[in-house]
């Protein structure tokens, strides 16, 4: 329905209430959605926004607590974008309803009870203009000992494992937080990872196989910007609905500390 409005001139927002059922919105979106533009020579466009709230961290379950937007990765004119507590949200769904393209707004369930982000320690850049990507450094940007990447709901975990790394090992890791998972704009990334020596670590709160943290990686790898690299991201498990469980299977700061300190000092 979504898509016919859009194809009669209308710019409609539907909501996924869960990002778990976006599973049932596959079909239209990648074989109809994402594609009439190409199929008809730009004279078509389907400007349909998706909106779909994922992540843990609530108790909801197996069902209702995933992360999938892997599975809408690297399909041609769809863009995937992602709302953080280092972004205006507002500003994101208008540049989304704006957009020509069909466009799935993520938006991490916790995140909808978190204030703006801001610390004291921490400066901070903004790069592009529409789906703008915010990276913050603990030293006002003169060196970094690597690069942590990141979208959504896991830029405040970054930031904490950055803060830590900061504070207990004296190691500067820079923030890079993208709006646009996908195309992803690598150019936002390039002068971090030259200040970081090529050290990357990618977080998400998805499951690793074939996810985005593995697709970033691999074009930067191609790019020969990477001598070292590290994926943090949820276990390849269902995650429980009992918090000491899920809390387990979800990615956590100790994990991106102990990544860092890897790529800075070998295996801990």
């Amino acid at each position: 329905m979504c898509g016919g409005m859009a194809l009669r001139g209308l710019r409609p927002i539907m909501q996924v209430m869960f990002g778990d059922f976006c599973t049932l919105t596959v079909e239209p979106v990648v074989n109809y959605i994402s594609k009439y533009r190409g199929m008809y020579n730009n004279q078509a466009r389907c400007p349909v926004v998706i909106r779909a709230a994922i992540g843990g961290g609530r108790g909801y379950g197996t069902t209702h607590s995933q992360s999938l937007e892997k599975l809408f990765l690297g399909i041609p004119d769809l863009r995937v974008v992602a709302t953080s507590s280092l972004h205006d949200p507002q500003s994101l769904l208008f540049e989304a309803v704006d957009d020509d393209s069909p466009v799935l707004l993520l938006e991490n369930k916790v995140g909808y009870a978190r204030l703006p982000w801001e610390h004291p320690l921490f400066s901070r850049r903004t790069e592009g203009q529409a789906y703008p990507t915010a990276i913050l450094s603990g030293n006002d940007f003169r060196f970094s000992d690597g690069v942590i990447a990141c979208y959504g709901g896991t830029a405040e975990l970054a930031l904490e494992a950055s803060l830590t790394l900061l504070r207990q090992h004296d190691l500067a890791f820079e923030v890079v937080v993208f709006s646009l998972v996908y195309p992803c704009p690598l150019d936002h990334l390039q002068e971090s990872l030259r200040r970081g020596q090529g050290r990357l670590i990618t977080l998400e709160e998805g499951t690793p196989g074939g996810g985005w943290g593995a697709e970033l990686i691999g074009r930067c790898a191609e790019q020969d910007w990477l001598p070292g690299s590290r994926r943090v991201a949820s276990r390849e498990t269902a995650i429980p609905s009992a918090r000491a469980l899920e809390e387990q299977v979800l990615p956590s700061c100790a994990q991106v500390v102990r990544a860092a300190l890897e790529l800075k000092r070998g295996p801990v």
